[in-house]
């Protein structure tokens, strides 16, 4: 009886060690899998490693154009922005990893159609370094024969969005016209220049561009009329590098 006790008892007591070695491993593991978590807070996009791409991705989710999300909040003080950004960089796997510069078209969006005639603003939303030193920046525009124009030129910018108008002049006013237009950013190290389009509203007949194929329109080509004025490509709806009579027959066939 006594034996059979002793037995029993180093039986529990065996069941109890293993008990309490799982319950420990279990702890061990769960406290491993929360660390590992708060480690990777700054992979943000959750595919297994933290660089530029997370980086960014706080960027453009940061408070001043977007809705806040704690996931972005990464030094978690209640709003998100360059500082977070910044954070997420600091923490990269690969602390040699370059930062690309990148130039996002806000407005018009890339390849967006139905765009005012000249549209009220071009602007860009600029993520160029994240040390957030000073960079040089241009917005401009190809004009319907290719020339490429300067709308304006910034400096000393930060990370940021810079908008810049566009003229009213014939040029930029062209109807259903696709135009290019773009940015370069640059400083002492990097540059990066990139290219949007957008397409305008209305007809490309329509060249006094108050919404309507008219006889106005007819009245309009026949005054710019190669012979009689310095050509302007408005009135030459054909394209063909005059403006004659051949154009005010293209503006009858699509009379409204």
């Amino acid at each position: 009886m006594v034996k059979n006790m002793k037995i029993k008892n180093s039986k529990n007591c065996i069941m109890l060690v293993i008990i309490m070695m799982v319950i420990s491993g279990s702890n061990l593991v769960l406290a491993t899998k929360l660390n590992s978590m708060e480690d990777n807070k700054y992979d943000v996009n959750s595919d297994g490693v933290v660089n530029f791409f997370d980086a960014y991705l706080v960027w453009i989710n940061r408070d001043s154009v977007a809705p806040y999300n704690p996931l972005y909040d990464v030094n978690d003080n209640g709003n998100v922005n360059f500082q977070d950004a910044g954070l997420v960089w600091s923490n990269r796997d690969d602390t040699n990893e370059n930062f690309p510069p990148i130039i996002t078209c806000i407005k018009p969006s890339n390849n967006s159609s139905d765009v005012l005639r000249p549209p009220t603003n071009l602007s860009v939303d600029v993520f160029f370094n994240i040390e957030n030193d000073k960079f040089n920046l241009s917005i401009f525009i190809y004009k319907p024969n290719g020339e490429k124009v300067i709308l304006e030129n910034f400096s000393n910018c930060t990370n940021g969005i810079y908008s810049c108008p566009v003229p009213s002049e014939n040029e930029y006013i062209y109807g259903d016209t696709t135009y290019r237009w773009g940015a370069n950013a640059t400083d002492s190290f990097n540059f990066t220049t990139v290219e949007f389009e957008y397409k305008t509203c209305g007809s490309r007949y329509d060249v006094d561009n108050n919404g309507k194929v008219d006889i106005f329109d007819i009245f309009q080509i026949w005054k710019h009329r190669s012979r009689k004025v310095t050509y302007d490509g408005l009135f030459d709806v054909n394209s063909d590098d005059k403006v004659n009579f051949i154009d005010i027959i293209q503006v009858l066939i699509n009379l409204n």
